[in-house]
């Protein structure tokens, strides 16, 4: 009696192209919590604290607004392929025009933030990834496959 085992195909599981949207669901919980704010400062304006009030409505509307931008975005922010990177900021570059590429902790107020950091012809881009729908660590495993893909043994 002999066994056979079938041939086994692995296939990469990384894609030719990765595009990185803003996360929904950040944005979803992110209004959700801002909504407190506008509750409670609209609760101030009804009690006569009218400058607290107002200043806390406004603030929370303001930042209820720029998040409901990011939710209804729908175009990528990063695009990363083996022939280069794209950003909402900054056109397509190729590998050989991209230096330093990496995914650092910036210090920006209360803390080190995640953050993609790269350097390209003529200028620095560095995007938060906290908003994103990738972890760092993922974002960071994708730069070097890409960046290197024959080299790649991952992590």
């Amino acid at each position: 009696m002999s066994f056979f085992t079938p041939n086994v195909t692995v296939s990469n599981p990384i894609p030719q192209e990765v595009k990185i949207y803003y996360s929904k669901n950040f944005a979803i919980i992110s209004i959700c919590f801002l909504s407190v704010f506008v509750g409670i400062g609209v609760f101030w304006l009804t009690t006569g604290q009218l400058i607290l009030g107002g200043i806390v409505c406004l603030v929370g509307l303001c930042s209820i607004f720029l998040k409901t931008r990011s939710l209804l975005n729908n175009k990528p922010q990063i695009i990363i392929n083996t022939i280069g990177v794209e950003t909402s900021t900054t056109p397509f570059y190729k590998w050989a025009e991209i230096s330093d590429e990496r995914v650092s902790g910036k210090y920006t107020g209360r803390g080190a933030r995640p953050m993609l950091e790269y350097t390209y012809p003529g200028g620095k881009e560095l995007i938060k990834l906290e908003p994103l729908n990738i972890r760092p660590q993922d974002l960071d495993i994708l730069l070097k496959y890409y960046r290197k893909p024959w080299e790649f043994r991952g992590i």
